[in-house]
């Protein structure tokens, strides 16, 4: 072991035979995408026949829910009853959005670089007089002291995610927490790229949001959404469906709706049980790997990729301080499309967009990938180079050149 605290040799976690479609290839597209788990098959037959033998099977299919909430608490180490399943971050951080300009006019802080699923919610307050302030850098990374130079009495929340899709940053919770409780604001948190891969005190926060597609190994249809009720026990949204007020029989209708006060309050109908279902899963084998070893793993890889990318010449956007990323790996690239396709050449997945090449780090890698996709990209930097600058990288959200498609973060 070094001085860093890092082992010097790291082996997967996770035989890559437990995941579909990994045989030849090097996934470092984490942060986009993980590959199913072989067992999931097994939970969507279970589901298939669940589903086949009526309001019994749905009552299952709920249960089986309920289970893979009581997970998403564990991981979060917070009450099962502050846990929701939405469809998606952005339905999530509308929900809150739309509470907040309900209320005292005012602003709402984040970082210019923010992905869409959390930002566009609050640019759309605009139009009722809110005022949006972005911080922005030419790197790309968090300025503390430049953030709370944009936070005031009438800053209404903080908004930001606790490792950056672009560039790999892992921000301090505790200093934004303090930086919110001065002003009164609330600390809006999206864990997409981080839940599930390095430890942090979520209850620092006000909301965490999460897809469940990467780190957690699920699948599209349902994301976390958590409310912390210490901090906010009286909260509730303004949407209202079937699923989050309490039933009423149909000779009982047309009077006072009771808003429940649990996660469910994000569910205003029957959530993705069948996605819940294969998150539950996904979490079952998850819980067999501490997160500390997750973590461990996770950082000492990242670290191994950074500073092999250093060695071939590559101006790296992510911090080299391990308490200051996870596992994500950027850099700014001229042209993205031809440097994926360099890799996928060679074998090696990577995501790309806003103009660059991220390499994602997890349980199934090792050092023989990370050798691999050196090997891979100090090929393709001979022939295509980096960029002329990766200070100057565009503050847009989205790649022009690419499809939505290809910006799923």
């Amino acid at each position: 072991m070094d001085g860093s605290g890092f082992v010097g040799a790291s082996h997967a976690l996770a035989p890559t035979s437990d995941f579909v479609g990994l045989e030849g290839l090097i996934h470092f597209a984490a942060g986009g995408e993980t590959p199913f788990l072989r067992r999931h098959e097994r939970t969507y037959q279970r589901y298939a026949e669940l589903k086949a033998s009526g309001k019994r099977g749905l009552g299952q299919i709920m249960a089986d829910a309920d289970v893979a909430r009581e997970r998403v608490a564990q991981l979060l180490r917070a009450k099962v009853d502050e846990v929701g399943f939405s469809y998606n971050v952005s339905q999530a951080c509308n929900m809150v959005a739309t509470v907040v300009a309900n209320g005292r006019p005012g602003n709402v802080v984040m970082q210019r670089w923010e992905y869409p699923s959390m930002m566009y919610p609050w640019l759309r307050l605009r139009d009722s007089g809110w005022e949006v302030r972005l911080l922005a850098n030419a790197d790309n990374l968090i300025d503390y002291e430049q953030l709370a130079g944009l936070v005031d009495s009438g800053t209404a929340a903080i908004v930001v995610s606790h490792v950056s899709y672009l560039t790999g940053e892992r921000v301090d919770l505790a200093r934004l927490r303090a930086m919110a409780d001065s002003v009164g604001a609330l600390l809006v948190v999206d864990a997409s790229h981080s839940l599930g891969v390095v430890q942090a005190d979520w209850g620092l926060a006000d909301f965490v949001f999460c897809c469940c597609y990467k780190w957690l190994l699920g699948t599209h249809g349902v994301s976390i959404a958590y409310r912390n009720q210490q901090r906010l026990p009286a909260w509730i949204p303004q949407e209202v469906g079937w699923a989050n007020v309490e039933w009423q029989d149909a000779a009982d209708r047309g009077g006072a709706l009771t808003p429940v006060h649990t996660g469910r309050m994000f569910e205003l109908g029957i959530s993705g049980l069948l996605p819940a279902a294969i998150l539950g899963s996904a979490l079952d084998y998850l819980s067999k790997i501490p997160l500390s070893n997750v973590e461990t793993h996770v950082l000492n890889l990242s670290e191994h990729l950074l500073t092999g990318l250093e060695s071939c010449g590559i101006e790296v956007m992510t911090p080299a301080a391990a308490s200051q990323r996870a596992g994500n790996v950027a850099f700014a690239v001229d042209d993205q499309d031809a440097w994926r396709e360099r890799l996928e050449e060679a074998n090696v997945l990577c995501w790309t967009s806003d103009n660059r090449v991220r390499l994602s780090t997890f349980i199934y890698n090792d050092d023989e990938d990370v050798a691999h996709a050196l090997s891979a990209v100090q090929s393709t930097f001979a022939d295509l180079g980096q960029r002329r600058s990766s200070t100057t990288t565009s503050h847009s959200v989205t790649s022009s050149r690419s499809s939505p498609i290809g910006n799923t973060e």
